[in-house]
């Protein structure tokens, strides 16, 4: 529903008038200027970098290459004083963000540089992992905006696990190791975020970082306990011990009841705890399962995302509860394309979780009812 529909009901319910609604609309109008003419200057700014970019590469064969590295320096160093200058200034705020992604980029391209000069050997890979891991100290220093806090997000999200992991694997034949690696980083990487989001001295000054480190906490642990139901379908089993998922297991649900018993957490963040560590408990799942099965794995999709769904019904986040039925329904879809052959098996089966699924729903709304001494 659109803005103004919303502001429409909520006049009509008599939660605002009609005056507020009209003040809301003009301030929402003066900020979808300036996001424009933002929006705009970004767009020109992009192009200018690009134009240049294509200039440079043009004659890149003509450049020495003393000239391409002091100049690659000298260009770093500026936007290193920038950054230093303007994070404090409130005024400065959009400047400084621009000149943090200019240098977080262009460290890359630097590393790049220097791999092509002295013949380097290293692989590509390599690169990214450096330059990751020495530019995330800089985003988390002093990165204040929405936009530069989610690049970052998605950077993290796609490299790190990707790192621990792979680096495990190359490291170990052992898969006792590689299942503890693995299994430790779906559980306690979503936590270490999570509290680093939830800090209190970091969470005020940087708001937006702290913000989506939490958020990236969350998605990280529904990703991992989602990727893990492929366990489901693997029928090739490796030697590691019951006990490794089985320690994690038992380590998820204490954690959840120790970290719900500290006093500095609000109810909020007691939820968003029992989300973290239900995620750690379902990725051992499967591996405690050795079930190779189409309807486990669907399942155990299905249970987790009803799961986050109730929790996060709890903390008031709708537009949460929308991606989660979404992401069910679609897995419902999947499943029964997946297991039942015929239109007849397949009908019945819809309709038997249909019913689940409506009951599940039924049921829950008469137990908050009864809990809140209210009639559903």
């Amino acid at each position: 529903m659109s803005l103004n529909g919303k502001l429409g009901k909520w006049v009509d319910a008599g939660l605002i008038t009609a005056a507020q609604r009209d003040a809301i609309q003009e301030h929402e109008r003066k900020f979808a200027g300036s996001r424009w003419k933002a929006g705009m200057a970004s767009s020109g700014l992009l192009s200018v970098v690009l134009g240049l970019s294509l200039i440079v590469a043009a004659n890149w064969q003509f450049i020495s290459s003393d000239i391409k590295l002091v100049g690659h320096i000298i260009i770093n160093l500026a936007l290193s004083v920038l950054v230093w200058k303007w994070h404090g200034n409130p005024a400065r705020k959009t400047h400084a963000e621009v000149a943090l992604f200019l240098l977080w980029g262009l460290t890359l391209t630097f590393i790049a540089l220097i791999g092509q000069i002295f013949q380097l050997s290293g692989h590509v890979y390599e690169a990214i992992r450096l330059w990751f891991w020495i530019t995330t100290p800089m985003v988390l220093l002093f990165a204040q905006g929405r936009y530069m806090a989610r690049l970052w997000a998605v950077a993290f999200i796609i490299y790190v696990p990707f790192d621990i992991l792979s680096t495990t694997w190359d490291a170990t034949e052992s898969w006792n190791i590689r299942k503890s690696v693995l299994l430790g980083t779906a559980l306690l990487l979503p936590l270490g975020i999570w509290f680093l989001g939830r800090w209190q001295r970091f969470a005020s000054a940087r708001q937006e970082v702290a913000a989506t480190l939490r958020r990236l906490a969350v998605f990280t642990a529904l990703a991992a306990a989602s990727v893990a139901t492929l366990e489901f379908y693997d029928n090739f089993y490796y030697s590691y011990s019951v006990f490794v998922p089985l320690a994690f297991a038992v380590l998820s649900i204490a954690l959840r009841f120790a970290l719900n018993r500290q006093t500095q957490f609000t109810a909020d963040d007691k939820l968003t705890i029992d989300l973290l560590c239900l995620c750690g408990l379902y990725c051992t799942l499967p591996f405690l399962s050795y079930a190779l099965s189409d309807l486990w794995a669907m399942l155990h999709f299905i249970a987790l995302w009803g799961l986050a769904a109730a929790i996060w019904q709890q903390q008031g986040h709708a537009k949460y509860v929308s991606h989660a039925v979404t992401l069910i329904s679609l897995r419902i879809f999947i499943g029964f394309l997946e297991i039942f052959g015929g239109l007849m098996l397949s009908g019945f089966g819809f309709i038997g979780i249909g019913l689940l699924l409506m009951g599940i729903g039924w049921a829950t709304r008469k137990v908050q009812a009864r809990l809140k001494g209210g009639v559903s």
